[in-house]
């Protein structure tokens, strides 16, 4: 099954869905709710409700259907355009953003690698709710080599847990330990699928 790349691939898993970052200082959730398609200046386009619990107002933002790019948006009574909007729109989504870098993370990737790079341990598998929905997940814990942290990368330790949802197959949370001792976890709970037909991967 395929991985998802872009804020799109979400988009069509799910109607709304929440990212969630534990980093040492702090603490982030962003919601993203999928309102409506609606044309602007003549491009289709998905409005969508982004924001964090902690905060009263929400962004509203137009995305191409095509391409993803931000299309207009605002916050509370500012609107964005041009520049501005690409700045708001980065910032906006950083944390989708972030749990799609997560994606790049595969257990047969690390296995091709070999054990110069480091090593592969299984966890297991277990039941994960992810609020309407509850998933089976597959865990794994990377290790890796002095090599792989001097020439590839930070990564002293990765715990990764993956589920089919859809037609993807997502690293659902992931627990990473760097070499200078920061430890960053990621993940995505909260889903409302897109399409009632779907169920979880567990029934």
């Amino acid at each position: 099954m395929r991985r998802p790349r872009s804020l799109l691939d979400l988009i069509s898993i799910a109607k709304e869905f929440q990212i969630e970052i534990k980093m040492p200082d702090r603490e982030y959730k962003c919601n993203v709710l999928v309102l409506k398609e609606e044309q602007v200046d003549s491009t289709p386009c998905w409005v969508l409700q982004i924001w964090n619990p902690d905060l009263a107002a929400r962004a509203t933002i137009h995305i191409s259907k095509e391409d993803g790019s931000p299309i207009a948006g605002r916050f509370a009574l500012f609107e964005y355009k041009g520049e501005d909007l690409m700045a708001f729109y980065m910032q906006t989504t950083t944390p989708i953003r972030i749990f799609l870098q997560q994606q790049d993370n595969n257990i047969e990737e690390w296995r091709a690698l070999g054990e110069r790079v480091g090593s592969v341990e299984i966890i297991g598998e277990r039941d994960v709710c992810l609020g309407d929905i509850t998933v089976k997940a597959f865990g794994y814990r990377v290790r890796t080599s002095e090599l792989a942290r001097k020439m590839l990368t930070p990564v002293v330790e990765g715990e990764y847990w993956m589920a089919d949802i859809g037609d993807f197959s997502i690293v659902i949370r992931s627990i990473t330990l760097f070499d200078d001792g920061t430890r960053i976890e990621v993940g995505i709970s909260g889903v409302k699928l897109r399409n009632s037909d779907q169920r979880s991967s567990t029934e």
